[in-house]
């Protein structure tokens, strides 16, 4: 996957996690790119259906990271929160492969949590192999985020020629085989890593994982009825509108009592932390279009038809995280080069970075769709793969600065609940996500339409680069007092 000779130069374990988290996102990933396509053509979903069940899906795949950092933080420890979470993913994708709407919505749920749970761990993980002062943690993350997009790419990939070739369910079960490959190597180092970082002197990890006692039976009835709940609001998306106004109350209640008990100057950088994750936030509610909305103008508007083979449309959710993966080694010595001459930006003017470009990547797919209106097929895909390049440059310059952030400046006993908290941002961007790309299905008309007309996408893109471009503006306001929050 990556030279062996680059986790050498790193401490022991950076090579374990990347590659479970290789295959945690190509799980996702996969799921993502196939989930809209698969409810409208294999359930007869309408646009607007499957957009709310994608909406549904993004969102609880982001707030289960909370679950998982507070599982961490307080309960299993962060190595046990991952035989915990990997488990229910392998179960959920054995109910994926199996097949049925509702066995589909109970897997999803599954998958969901536990994705959730170890998601946060072997994030907080990769933080913790590295001594607080050590220059290699950003470079570190980077090599880490690089392992989790090249899950990110061959995930649809894998995932659209099984299931345009083959059948649905064998994406589901190519999953499962991967996941349970970095199961397998995570449980033959796990030993090992512990007892040669810095872990075995900073965090307990001796909980066992299944204990016949009360609090562990409270414990794991809690997970399987939030399983329940996600498999309740996939059957009934309205309830997700609910769902989200309740949850985000009382998460922001419960953030509030924890950060009160921190000092001055630790509530002062968990503010600067807290306001760059809102702002990301928008980054990730206009990608998230790329398995949505992006998809389906893809599917029906784009003739992808080349020497008489037919590019299954899943495969091109695979073009923004390879574009990541093109440009990290660009961007890593543009960020090198800029250290070394004191000029590299600090974290908020690389998240304005990300948020500008995310908003140029949406008026390059305006001019798509208008190329395509007009019968330009072949500058309209053209035009597809530079919006990725970009979008994918702009995730490169925000990701890896935010989760440094994070690892830097969180307090010590917070960094699992700060990850989890980073992660939560991003459900609520596949909330708002859920509703952008609604904005396709503008008009009555279209509410029960499985494929809609050149001229909504047009609207839809436009309409979100506008508003993404908006938001990165008033972040470049107010990037140096959040500086000074952090530093």
């Amino acid at each position: 996957m990556i030279s062996s000779s680059v986790f050498k130069r790193h401490p022991t374990g950076l090579f374990t996690f990347t590659f479970a988290e290789f295959w945690g996102r190509f799980n996702y990933y996969g799921i993502q790119t196939l989930l809209v396509l698969y409810l409208t053509k294999n359930f007869s979903f309408s646009a607007n259906l499957s957009y709310s069940a994608y909406g549904v899906y993004t969102t609880f795949a982001f707030i289960m990271p909370l679950v998982g950092g507070l599982l961490a933080d307080r309960w299993f420890g962060l190595f046990n929160t991952v035989i915990v979470g990997t488990s229910f993913v392998l179960a959920g994708n054995v109910l994926l492969f199996i097949g049925g709407l509702k066995v589909t919505y109970f897997g999803l749920a599954l998958i969901i949590l536990g994705i959730g749970l170890y998601k946060t761990a072997y994030t907080s993980l990769v933080g913790e192999i590295y001594p607080a002062s050590d220059s290699r943690r950003q470079a570190g993350f980077t090599w880490f985020y690089m392992g989790m997009n090249l899950g990110a790419i061959f995930g649809p990939i894998i995932y659209g020629l099984l299931a345009y070739n083959i059948a649905w369910r064998y994406a589901f079960l190519s999953s499962a085989v991967g996941v349970l490959s970095g199961f397998i190597l995570f449980l033959l180092r796990k030993k090992t890593i512990y007892n040669t970082t810095r872990l075995k002197k900073r965090y307990n990890e001796n909980f066992p994982v299944v204990a016949l006692k009360l609090n562990y039976i409270c414990l794991y009835a809690a997970l399987f009825a939030t399983v329940f709940t996600v498999f309740i609001i996939f059957s009934y998306p309205f309830l997700l509108n609910i769902f989200i106004i309740i949850f985000f109350t009382i998460v922001l209640i419960v953030l509030f009592l924890f950060v009160k008990r921190y000092s001055f100057e630790q509530r002062r950088r968990i503010l600067g932390l807290l306001c760059l994750t809102f702002f990301a936030t928008f980054f990730f509610s206009s990608t998230l279009q790329l398995a949505s909305s992006v998809i389906l103008f893809i599917h029906d508007h784009i003739n992808r038809t080349f020497f008489g083979f037919t590019i299954p449309a899943q495969l091109f959710g695979s073009l923004e995280p390879l574009s990541v993966v093109i440009m990290m080694p660009a961007l890593t010595y543009l960020w090198l080069k800029l250290r070394a001459v004191n000029c590299d930006p600090a974290e908020p003017y690389k998240i304005f970075i990300g948020i500008s470009l995310a908003s140029l990547g949406f008026f390059i797919f305006t001019l798509s769709a208008l190329a395509s209106q007009h019968g330009q097929q072949h500058w309209a895909l053209v035009l597809i793969v530079i919006a990725n390049l970009v979008i994918g440059t702009g995730e490169l310059a925000l990701m890896p600065a935010m989760l440094a952030a994070i690892s830097r400046y969180a307090p010590l006993d917070f960094k699992g609940t700060m990850m989890g908290v980073w992660f939560l941002s991003s459900a609520f961007a596949g909330y708002i996500g859920s509703w952008l790309a609604k904005i396709s299905v503008y008009h009555d008309k279209y509410m029960h339409a499985k494929n809609l007309p050149v001229s909504n996408f047009i609207y839809g893109f436009f309409a979100v680069a506008v508003i993404i471009c908006l938001l990165a503006l008033l972040l470049l306001a107010v990037a140096q007092p959040i500086k000074k929050l952090l530093y």
